[in-house]
C-alpha cells in the first residue's frame, strides 16, 4: 500500500473512533465555508454597484441624447458668457489691468471731493476654475471731506465695472479713509494661452483607432 493510503487510511480510523475529532473537523469546515460565502457575496455586491453605476451613466447619457434644444442651451450659454464679459474688465496684461483700475479708482475719488489720493498696487491673483481672470486688487489712502467719503462709496457701488471694497477704514479724527477695492477682469493674454493649452491636449489625446 502507498504512503497516501497508509495516512488516509490513518485518518480515517482516527475520525471513525475519536468523535471529539469528527466534530472539530466538521466544525473547521463550516468556518471555512462561510468564509468562502463572505468573500463571493462582497464581490457579488462590488459587481452589483458596479453594474448599476454603468446603468446610471447610460440612462443619463440617454437622456441628455433626447434633448432636441441644444441650439437654445447653446445660444443662452454664450449669452451667460457675453454677461460675464460686460461685468468683467478687459486688458492684455495684469499690468494693464491694474493701471486701469488705479485710473478709475483716482478719477472717481477726484469727483467725489476726496483730496490727495494715494493710490498703490495691490496683489494680482487668478481666479480659480475660470480661466483667463484674474482679480486685481488697488489700495487707496486719501483725506476727505465730510460728505465726499459718502459720494466716493456711492460712485464705487454705482461704477459700472463693478468695483468691490474688500476693506474699509475711516478715521473721522484725521478725516482718512484707507480702503482696498478690487475688480474681475479677463487676461486675453492667459485666455489665450490657456485655450492653446487646452487644444494642445486634446490633440495628444490619441483617437480611438
Amino acid at each position: 500500500m502507498s504512503l497516501f493510503g497508509k495516512t488516509a487510511r490513518h485518518i480515517h480510523g482516527e475520525l471513525a473512533s475519536r468523535r471529539r475529532l469528527r466534530i472539530g473537523v466538521w466544525f473547521i469546515l463550516a468556518i471555512v465555508a462561510v468564509q468562502l460565502l463572505l468573500v463571493q457575496s462582497e464581490r457579488l455586491a462590488a459587481v452589483e454597484t458596479e453594474y448599476f453605476s454603468v446603468a446610471d451613466r447610460g440612462a443619463k447619457a440617454a437622456a441628455l441624447l433626447e434633448h432636441k434644444d441644444w441650439p437654445l442651451r447653446l445660444a443662452q450659454e454664450q449669452s451667460i458668457n457675453e454677461g460675464f464679459r460686460e461685468t468683467f474688465w478687459t486688458n492684455e496684461t495684469e499690468g494693464l489691468a491694474q493701471a486701469q483700475l488705479q485710473t478709475a479708482l483716482l478719477d472717481i475719488s477726484r469727483e467725489a471731493g476726496v483730496h490727495t489720493p494715494h493710490i498703490r498696487s495691490g496683489v494680482s491673483q487668478p481666479v480659480s476654475d475660470l480661466p483667463g481672470v484674474y482679480r486685481i486688487q488697488t489700495r487707496l489712502d486719501a483725506k476727505y471731506r465730510p460728505g465726499s467719503e459718502v459720494r466716493l462709496l456711492h460712485a464705487l457701488a454705482t461704477f459700472p465695472g463693478q468695483i468691490v471694497v474688500d476693506r474699509l477704514t475711516i478715521n473721522a479724527r484725521t478725516m482718512r479713509i484707507r480702503m482696498i477695492v478690487s475688480a474681475y477682469t479677463i487676461v486675453s493674454a492667459a485666455e489665450d494661452a490657456s485655450s492653446a493649452d487646452a487644444v494642445s491636449s486634446s490633440s495628444a489625446i490619441p483617437s480611438p483607432s
